[in-house]
């Protein structure tokens, strides 16, 4: 998708001036042997003029002025991908990035922030923990065991334990390479993992 960039002026009106009108009239001079392109836009009685970059395309109407870079124009991006054991360590980390994007060590660059996803942290606190003890004695009932471990995942069960709710994750059947086009499933820990689950969720019940 090319990249737009968009300026867009508010025309005042009062008694005394017209709005200025941002349709473009375009016309061509050489400067140095170099052929530019140059916009006239009527303001009441006199005229405004802009050349806008080489190559760049534009329309406007009345009221804006759009201006669109060449196919190959050169912009830079960049894809961060973070994980956070805790909260207090996102905030940390955030603001730096934030900070860094904030200093522009380059004249004339800026650097924007633009958040795609946010998963919280799975945060074990006291109560998640015994969940996991009750689901660890569900799951040696039935002849096999389980045990927790930190991993780089996100999931929704970040945003319960933020509230405080007792949460476990990752309770399904065993398998690999998730989200993948050769994700995979062992068919015969479908049934266990679901009884151990169930019996968990008895026992919590019955407090």
């Amino acid at each position: 998708m090319r990249a737009l960039l968009l300026l867009i002026l508010l025309a005042f009106v009062s008694s005394t001036r017209a709005a200025l009108s941002l349709a473009p009239t375009p016309s061509e001079y050489l400067g140095e042997g170099v052929k530019y392109t140059q916009l006239m836009f009527k303001d009441d009685k006199r005229q405004v003029t802009y050349v806008p970059p080489s190559l760049w395309s534009y329309r406007g109407s009345a009221a804006q002025l759009q201006l669109t870079p060449p196919e190959n124009f050169k912009r830079a991006t960049a894809a961060i991908d973070v994980r956070f054991p805790t909260m207090n360590i996102m905030e940390k980390i955030l603001g730096d990035v934030r900070e860094i994007c904030r200093c522009c060590e380059l004249p004339g660059s800026e650097a924007r922030i633009l958040r795609e996803g946010n998963f919280l942290p799975l945060e074990q606190d006291e109560k998640s923990r015994e969940l996991l003890e009750a689901y660890g004695r569900s799951a040696t009932g039935l002849g096999f065991q389980v045990s927790g471990e930190p991993t780089g995942g996100s999931a929704d069960s970040g945003f319960t334990a933020a509230l405080g709710t007792p949460t476990l994750c990752g309770t399904g059947p065993v398998g690999g390479n998730a989200h993948r086009d050769d994700e995979w499933c062992r068919i015969d820990t479908l049934v266990p993992r679901a009884q151990a689950l169930a019996l968990t969720i008895l026992e919590v019940a019955a407090g």
